[in-house]
């Protein structure tokens, strides 16, 4: 597949990355076909709606946002060393239950957190920075892969959409 580059350098206005962060478009996980991202913050680096208009699965980026739950403590009770580490949880709590491993005593602890995003594995070199989706426009030209986060990077690049059908 040849692209058609309308000009041979780029004599558009200065532009960054952050600018085409408006929409993605990408593979929907479910489907296979095209999918768009919205809501996205580029800043700050949260935020986003997954939306399929094939098989119309959405996905918030907020529900895939989980908690690792960290306590390291004396225990009250024996003075023996506690440390527990609770993995993929979904909502922080005030508080928690511990059990001493040493002597059984119970105790509430507020425990510290870790927050992380659960993305889908890339399969892809080029992926959104939302969900780790791969991008719907991304072809291999030479030895490097040409891709856009949407058709407004994408003309912005000069390329038509066409040679990505």
């Amino acid at each position: 597949m040849d692209f058609l580059v309308e000009n041979s350098r780029y004599s558009g206005p200065a532009t960054f990355l952050g600018f085409y962060s408006n929409g993605f478009l990408v593979v929907c996980p479910k489907c296979q076909k095209d999918a768009l991202i919205t809501d996205y913050n580029y800043r700050f680096r949260h935020g986003g709606k997954l939306h399929c208009g094939n098989c119309h699965h959405n996905e918030y980026a907020a529900s895939r946002i989980r908690y690792t739950l960290l306590v390291n403590l004396k225990c009250a009770n024996c003075g023996q060393q506690i440390s527990e580490t609770i993995p993929n949880t979904k909502h922080k709590t005030t508080s928690i239950a511990i059990t001493c491993v040493h002597c059984r005593a119970q105790c509430k602890v507020k425990p510290r957190y870790e927050t992380y995003v659960v993305n889908y594995e890339a399969s892809s070199s080029v992926s959104d920075p939302v969900f780790n989706l791969p991008l719907w426009l991304q072809h291999s030209f030479k030895s490097d892969v040409f891709w856009a986060y949407n058709r407004t990077h994408l003309a912005a690049e000069g390329v038509r959409a066409s040679h990505f059908a």
